[in-house]
């Protein structure tokens, strides 16, 4: 079969099981897609400075703060995303969340405005990690 043919029966494939087990957008909701473009676009955004939206991680309790920096604000479609990827093992999205957490690590550090005040400070880039199952077991022990 030529590669063309492959690819129109993998897409007949995947149209049938849609039927069977519908797909919607981890982020937002939508219909027959697994990340709309809108909920992409969130993962490849540049990352941001967000201490004050995370003031556990960042070390608050400490008195020092530690630069932290994320992709977005944890809520709405981006936290929608990210915990469908770590705790309802969404593995279709999975290429999507990767591909945004090392374009951001990358942007991060190649950009020395991102990096400003690392001096004496431990920093800390949020990625989404695999580890919800971790969290829970820790939780029923």
């Amino acid at each position: 079969m030529t590669p063309d043919g492959v690819r129109r029966v993998a897409g007949a494939l995947a149209e049938a099981a849609g039927l069977v087990v519908p797909v919607e957008c981890a982020g937002c909701g939508r219909w027959d897609v697994a990340l709309c473009p809108g909920c992409r676009a969130l993962l490849r955004a540049p990352p941001v400075r967000c201490e004050d939206d995370a003031p556990m991680l960042a070390g608050e309790w400490t008195g020092r703060p530690l630069l932290t920096w994320s992709l977005g604000p944890y809520r709405g479609p981006l936290r929608a995303i990210v915990l469908a990827w770590k705790n309802h093992r969404r593995q279709d999205i999975a290429p999507a969340v990767l591909a945004g957490a090392a374009a951001a690590s990358r942007t991060w550090a190649r950009d020395p405005d991102l990096r400003r005040g690392l001096a004496g400070a431990s920093p800390v880039l949020v990625v989404p990690a695999p580890s919800g199952w971790r969290r829970r077991l820790a939780r029923r022990l």
